[in-house]
């Protein structure tokens, strides 16, 4: 039997480090009851962002509802690679392509592009990636969150050396 959707039929949905301890990071918990409005025993769901996920009750502790459900792998990886823009906000560029439904985003550093980054930047900017994603992921709830890649030189992409993160 497959596993049941992930649709919206559970409430918020959420990403948790482990299933069975349902534990939720303070700002998730922070964003259920302030921005959402969650009370005792409203529904949702919780994901590990690897493709499991679980029905559960909001609380002071995260009640688990029901068994845990693997949503299969996609048959064909989704990769988009983009440039770096000046005065652009990549983040949305991350964010919309999350909510798509992309499995690995790739920020590109071309030879004639305006923007450049120290090591410094490319990896504040990595982390912050990883978390528009992870936020994209539960607004979209999605039981997969988006791979992002290190910002990554053009030449290193077309040579297939493009180191593959989570």
């Amino acid at each position: 039997m497959a596993a049941p959707a992930l649709d919206g039929s559970g409430g918020p949905h959420v990403y948790v480090e482990d299933l069975d301890l349902l534990r939720l990071d303070p700002d998730d918990r922070h964003h259920l009851e302030r921005a959402l409005r969650l009370r005792v025993g409203d529904p949702l769901t919780a994901g590990d962002g690897a493709g499991r996920w679980r029905a559960c009750r909001f609380g002071p502790d995260l009640e688990a509802e029901g068994d845990v459900c693997e949503v299969p792998p996609p048959c064909h990886e989704v990769s988009v690679a983009f440039s770096l823009l000046k005065g652009g906000r990549p983040e949305l560029v991350v964010q919309k392509l999350t909510e798509l439904g992309v499995d690995r985003i790739v920020p590109l550093l071309a030879d004639r592009s305006v923007v450049r980054w120290d090591a410094a930047k490319q990896a504040a900017n990595h982390e912050r990636f990883r978390r528009v994603a992870r936020e994209a992921g539960m607004q979209s709830r999605r039981a997969e969150t988006a791979a992002i890649a290190a910002a990554t030189l053009l030449t290193a992409l077309r040579d297939g050396r493009v180191a593959p993160t989570r």
